[in-house]
C-alpha cells in the first residue's frame, strides 16, 4: 500500500516538518536512502534506471553506477504482463493505488537468476513522474517454496500411501493414495485419531516401535497390519515409518503405508504350494508324482488345467501321465507326442519354457495363455491358465517353483528306481550265486564219481544219485536209444528220486513232447520253466504236474557227435533253471558223455570181438582229402596219433608221386602244420604230417572207434573202422552220417583180435616212453629201419628227425628195453 504526494510542494512540507527544520534535508535523504537494508531504485517514465541505492548490489550484484542509465527490463528474466513500462502497470486514475508487490526473476551478475519482490509507488517531480521501487531479495524463499512445492506434487503422485501423525497418534496429513486406499476423504482424515483405521493392538505396537527407534537412534522401522476401510474391508498393510521431533520435545510420526494384499495372498500361496509338495516326499511312483503335481496346479495356483508329459525313451515318445482341470479332459483325450515341430515335443528338446496359443488336445479357447515347461529329462509340464493377466511375474513364478519341485521328485524316484533295480539285481545275483554254489558242489560230487566209475551203469546210477540226494531236485534219469528195440524210443538207464511211476505212465517214443525225448530227437538243452502252463495240451504235463513237478531241465549227452543218452532232472518249485544253472548243466551233459566215451573206450581195448565197419563218404571237406587234392595223389593214411588240441599226427604213403610235390603242400594249406619226408621208395613215398584241425579220423576216435585205414583221392575218403562187438551199429552210422550226409556204409564184418592186440602194446608203450622216443620208433618203423635188408641206417633216421645219430640211437634202445621187459617180464 503506497501513499499518493501530489506535487513537490506538499512533500516539502511534509517533510520539512518531520525533520524539525533543522537538517540539511537533501542530506538527510541521501543518508537515510543509502543505509536502507533493501534495495531501492527509481525508473522514469520510459523505464530507464535514474537512481539506484548501495543495497542493490547485494540483490543483483550491480554497483549503483551500473544500474543508473539501464533499462529495467534489462535486469529481469521474464517478460512483463503486455510489454507495458512500470508506470503503465499502475493505474493512476487520480485516487490512491492499491498495487500488490511484482514477484519478478532477475538476472544477478554473477550469472544466477534471482527471485525478488518489488513494492513500487508513484511520485511526481519537476512536472515528471516517477516509479520509486523497493526490492527484496526473496530467492531462499521461492527456493524452499518450489522445493515445498515439488515434494507435495512428489507425494501426491507415489502410488504408495504417506500420512503424518502427531504424538497423540492425530493425522495431520496424507497424500492421495491413503485417501484412495481408505476410501476416506483427506478433509475426513486430517484431525481424525489413527484409530479411525486401525486397531489399538496396531497402535500399540507402533507406539512400542517409536519408543525403541529413540533409544536405538535408528531412522526407521517396519511394521505389519491391517487397516479398516470405509466401507469396513480389511486390508493388509506394511508401514515404515520415523519419528519427527516438535518444539515441546514430543514426536510425531511420518510414514508409507504400502498394500501388502497381492504380496500376501503371494506369501500365503506359496505356503499352501510348500505343504501341497511336502507330499512329494512321501509318494514312490512317478505317476504319483505327476498327479500330485497337475492337481496342485490347479487347485493351489488356481490354473484352469495342467498336466505332464513323460519321456518314454524306449519308444522314444512324450506319454502323458497325469492331468488335472477343465480343458484337459483325462490322459485319453491326449495322444502321445514323437519328434516333430510340436511345441511340447520343442519344449521338451530345447529345454526351454514355450508359450503358446493352442492347449495340449488341440483346443483353442486356451487363448494364448498355454505354457510348456521342460522337467530336465524327465518330460514336460503343461499349464493352462484362463485370465491371462493372472500369469503375473509372481504367478510365473510359483509355477516356475512347482515344475523345480516336479523335477526334483521325480528325479529322486528315478534314483530311487534305479538303486531298487541294483538292490534287487544283487539280490538276484546273491540268490544265483548261490544255486550256482550249490549246483557245483553237486558238479564237484558227480566229478568225484565219475572218476571212480569203472562202467557205465556205475556211472549213470552216479549221476541220478548225487542230483537227488542235494535236497535240489525231485527226481533224476538218465535214458538212451535202445538199439535192440524195434520202437524208436528212450530206454531208461538209470533214475533216482521220487519217481512214482512218471516214466511208467508218459511215452517216451520219438514224437513225443515230453522233454527228454525232444532233447534226444533235436541233440539240444530243453527248458520248462512252468509245467502247469496250458498243462492239458500235453499228457506229460498233467502227469508232471500230479507228482508236483514244476519245472524241468534236460540235456544231451554227447561226444564227437556221438549221443550217448539223455539227462532230465525235476524240481518241485517254478524256475529253478536260471542261464547259469542251464549253462553248467550243458557242461555236465558234456562230462558224462565223455566219461561213458572213456568206459567205451577201455572196453574197446579189452574186448576181442570186434566189428569192423567200411565207409566211403563223398564231397567231405576235410584235411585229409585237401592234401590229397593238392598233391593230386592217391593218400593212405594208416597211423593217427592225437597231438597238441584238436591236431592230429599221421603217417601216410603217396603213390606215384615225388617227395617234392608233397611237401610243398605244407606252404598252400594253412591248417598242414607240417609236412615231412619219412621214406622214399621206388613207387610210393612215406610222409609223416600235423594237422591242426579236426579231422575225420578225430571225430571218429571220439565216438569210440579206432580208426584202421583211411584212403584219400579226388572223389573221397574211404575209411576202415573198428568197434567192439556190442555197440550200436545203426547208432554209430547214424551219427556218422548226420555229420557227413554223403556217407555210405559199404562193408561190415566180424573179426577177433588177438589177445593182446597192437592197440593194447601200443597204449602201453605210449604211457612208458616219451614222445621224442614215440617219434624216434614210428619214423624207424615206417622208414624200414628193421627191415631186413635194412632201408635205411640210423643216420638216416636222425636226419629225417633233426637230431643226432647217438641220440636215435639211444631213444630206440630205450623202446627196445622196454618193449622186451612188457613180453618178457623185468630182468
Amino acid at each position: 500500500m503506497a501513499d499518493r504526494v501530489p506535487d513537490d510542494a506538499a512533500r516539502t512540507g511534509v517533510l520539512g516538518e518531520s525533520v524539525g527544520g533543522n537538517l540539511d534535508e537533501a542530506s538527510f535523504f541521501r543518508t537515510v536512502v543509502n543505509g536502507a537494508p533493501d534495495g531501492l531504485f527509481v525508473v522514469d517514465d520510459s523505464d530507464t534506471i535514474v537512481f539506484a541505492n548501495p543495497a542493490m548490489e547485494e540483490a543483483l550484484g550491480y554497483a549503483p553506477a551500473e544500474l543508473t542509465g539501464r533499462g529495467f527490463r534489462s535486469i529481469t528474466s521474464e517478460e512483463l504482463p503486455c510489454r507495458r513500462t512500470l508506470l503503465e502497470l499502475l493505474r493512476w486514475d487520480g485516487s490512491e493505488l492499491d498495487v500488490d508487490p511484482l514477484e519478478l526473476s532477475v538476472h544477478h551478475a554473477d550469472g544466477r537468476e534471482r527471485w525478488i519482490t518489488v513494492s513500487v509507488t508513484v511520485h511526481r517531480y519537476d512536472g515528471r513522474e516517477f516509479v520509486t521501487g523497493t526490492v527484496r531479495d526473496v530467492s531462499e524463499r521461492k527456493e524452499r517454496t518450489e522445493g515445498l512445492e515439488r515434494y507435495e506434487r512428489i507425494i501426491e503422485t507415489i502410488d504408495d500411501g504417506i500420512y503424518v501423525l502427531d504424538g497423540n497418534f492425530t493425522i495431520t496429513d496424507v497424500n492421495a493414495a491413503v485417501t484412495e486406499l481408505t476410501g476416506y476423504t483427506r478433509e475426513e482424515l486430517v484431525g481424525s485419531h489413527a484409530s479411525l483405521l486401525t486397531s489399538d493392538n496396531i497402535l500399540e505396537a507402533a507406539a512400542e516401535m517409536s519408543a525403541e527407534l529413540l533409544a536405538s537412534h535408528e531412522e526407521a522401522t517396519t511394521l505389519r497390519g491391517e487397516i479398516e476401510t470405509k466401507s469396513s474391508d480389511v486390508v493388509p498393510i506394511e508401514t515404515r515409518f520415523s519419528l519427527y521431533s516438535f518444539n515441546d520435545e514430543s514426536y510425531g510420526q511420518v510414514g508409507v503405508v504400502r498394500d501388502i494384499t497381492e504380496r500376501k495372498q503371494f506369501e500365503e500361496t506359496l505356503t499352501a504350494l510348500h505343504d501341497s509338495t511336502r507330499e512329494l516326499l512321501r509318494v514312490d511312483t512317478k505317476s504319483s508324482v505327476c498327479q500330485l503335481i497337475v492337481d496342485t496346479a490347479t487347485d493351489v495356483l488356481d490354473l484352469s488345467a495342467a498336466g505332464i508329459y513323460l519321456f518314454d525313451a524306449d519308444r522314444n515318445l512324450l506319454s502323458p501321465t497325469a492331468t488335472s482341470g477343465e480343458l484337459i479332459d483325462g490322459t485319453a483325450s491326449l495322444g502321445s507326442v514323437g519328434p516333430g515341430t510340436n511345441d511340447i515335443w520343442r519344449a521338451f528338446v530345447d529345454g526351454e519354457r514355450l508359450v503358446g496359443d493352442e492347449g495340449p488336445a488341440g483346443q483353442r479357447d486356451a487363448g494364448d495363455n498355454v505354457a510348456y515347461i521342460p522337467l530336465g529329462d524327465h518330460g514336460v509340464f503343461v499349464t493352462v491358465a484362463a485370465d491371462q493377466e493372472g500369469l503375473d511375474d509372481d504367478r510365473w513364478t510359483l509355477i516356475g517353483l512347482l515344475a523345480a519341485s516336479a523335477e526334483v521328485a521325480l528325479s529322486r524316484i528315478g534314483r530311487e528306481i534305479e538303486l531298487r533295480a541294483r538292490e534287487e539285481e544283487r539280490k538276484q545275483q546273491n540268490k544265483q550265486l548261490q544255486r550256482l554254489s550249490r549246483v557245483n558242489a553237486i558238479i564237484r560230487g558227480i566229478d568225484r564219481a565219475l572218476v571212480q566209475a569203472d562202467t557205465i551203469e556205475e556211472i549213470t546210477n552216479a549221476v541220478c544219485e548225487h542230483l537227488v540226494t542235494a535236497d535240489r531236485f525231485a527226481f533224476a534219469w538218465i535214458g538212451e536209444f535202445d538199439p535192440a528195440s524195434e520202437r524208436d524210443a528212450l530206454r531208461v538207464q538209470a533214475w533216482a528220486g521220487d519217481k512214482r511211476g512218471y516214466l511208467d505212465t508218459v511215452s517216451l517214443e520219438v514224437g513225443s513232447d515230453e522233454p527228454a525225448v525232444r532233447t534226444a530227437d533235436r541233440r539240444e538243452r530243453t527248458v520248462v520253466s512252468n509245467v502247469s502252463s496250458d498243462f492239458r495240451s500235453a499228457d506229460w504235463r498233467k502227469e508232471a504236474l500230479s507228482r508236483d513237478y514244476r519245472t524241468v531241465l534236460s540235456v544231451p549227452l554227447l561226444h564227437g557227435g556221438l549221443l550217448y543218452g539223455v539227462l532230465t532232472v525235476y524240481a518241485d518249485r517254478p524256475a529253478r533253471f536260471d542261464e547259469t544253472t542251464q549253462a553248467v548243466f550243458s557242461e555236465l551233459g558234456e562230462t558224462i558223455a565223455n566219461a561213458i566215451n572213456a568206459v567205451e573206450t577201455r572196453r574197446t581195448l579189452l574186448t576181442d570181438d570186434r566189428i569192423e565197419l567200411k565207409f566211403r563218404l563223398e564231397g567231405v571237406e576235410d584235411d585229409l582229402r585237401r592234401l590229397a587234392t593238392a598233391t593230386g595223389c592217391r593218400l593212405s593214411y594208416d597211423e593217427f596219433i592225437p597231438h597238441d588240441g584238436d591236431a592230429i599226427r599221421t603217417f601216410f604213403t603217396a603213390e606215384g608221386t615225388d617227395s617234392n610235390r608233397i611237401t610243398d603242400v605244407e606252404d598252400q594249406l594253412l591248417t598242414v602244420e607240417s609236412v615231412r619226408v619219412v621214406e622214399e621208395r621206388e613207387s610210393t613215398c612215406l610222409f609223416e604230417a600235423v594237422i591242426t584241425e579236426r579231422t575225420v579220423a578225430s571225430r571218429l576216435l571220439d565216438q569210440g572207434a579206432e580208426v584202421r585205414s583211411i584212403r584219400a583221392d579226388d572223389d573221397g575218403l574211404e575209411v576202415v573202422v573198428e568197434l567192439p562187438d556190442d555197440t550200436d551199429v545203426r547208432g554209430f552210422v547214424g551219427t556218422v552220417q548226420t555229420r557227413y550226409p554223403r556217407a555210405e556204409l559199404v562193408a561190415r564184418r566180424d573179426r577177433e583180435r588177438s589177445t593182446q592186440s597192437s592197440a593194447d602194446v601200443w597204449t602201453r608203450l605210449e604211457e612208458e616212453l616219451t614222445e621224442r622216443q614215440l617219434e624216434t620208433l614210428q619214423t624207424a618203423y615206417h622208414s624200414g629201419f628193421y627191415e631186413w635188408p635194412r632201408e635205411t641206417t640210423g643216420e638216416g633216421v636222425a636226419e629225417a628227425i633233426g637230431v643226432s645219430q647217438p641220440t636215435v640211437s639211444r631213444h630206440l634202445r630205450a623202446y627196445e628195453r622196454k618193449l622186451l621187459r612188457m613180453f618178457l617180464g623185468p630182468r
